[in-house]
């Protein structure tokens, strides 16, 4: 199993909180094997996290409830092994550039614990929430801003429902991530106020 931070983690799925593990559901088109993932960390669909991020992602959650959607976390802590088999099998299908573009191997953030990668859900379909069009836009559609100065219905919607979650999860304390793409908070440092 995976190195774990110094700190303990609990289950996002025990939190109630809804979670739909990225990797486990990518294994196939990331030819990631299951006993691979068990090898660094991840058995099934269920993501970990610090404990103190519970709360806020509540928050945040009632916030989206009452705008119309719910919350799903699609990623969390990651092992170091993690990071080097996903980075490995990214590099060897899509090549060094996509890959060092999406994963920062220097700081590795997800392994601290209070990193999660986040979407919204329709809570009538129970489908999560397209915020950008990967098949037409190019791959600048993942970082904030992408939308704002298109006109067009579509991509005036991807942006409000960019606004929706970074305002969210901005408001509930958490941050953005370096690399700027609009799913990726980041916890504080300690002392950070919690907005109720």
């Amino acid at each position: 199993m995976g190195q774990a931070p110094t700190d303990p983690l609990v289950s996002l799925k025990q939190s109630g909180l809804r979670v739909w593990n990225y990797y486990w559901h990518f294994r196939h088109e990331l030819k990631m094997s299951e006993d691979e993932l068990r090898e660094v960390g991840i058995e099934g669909d269920d993501l970990f996290i610090r404990p103190e991020l519970i709360e806020p992602l509540k928050q945040a959650d009632r916030a989206f409830r009452k705008q119309g959607y719910e919350l799903i976390v699609k990623d969390a802590y990651r092992s170091p092994e993690l990071y080097e088999l996903a980075y490995r099998k990214r590099h060897a299908r899509w090549g060094k550039k996509a890959t060092d573009r999406l994963y920062n191997m220097k700081d590795k953030p997800h392994t601290s614990g209070l990193v999660v990668d986040v979407n919204l859900v329709d809570p009538k379909t129970g489908e999560q929430v397209r915020m950008r069009d990967p098949k037409h836009d190019d791959d600048g559609a993942q970082t904030i801003g992408y939308y704002k100065d298109k006109d067009d219905p579509t991509s005036r919607e991807y942006q409000r429902l960019q606004d929706l979650l970074i305002e969210t999860m901005l408001a509930v304390g958490f941050k953005l991530g370096v690399k700027r793409e609009f799913w990726h908070f980041e916890w504080p440092a300690s002392g950070q106020r919690v907005v109720q």
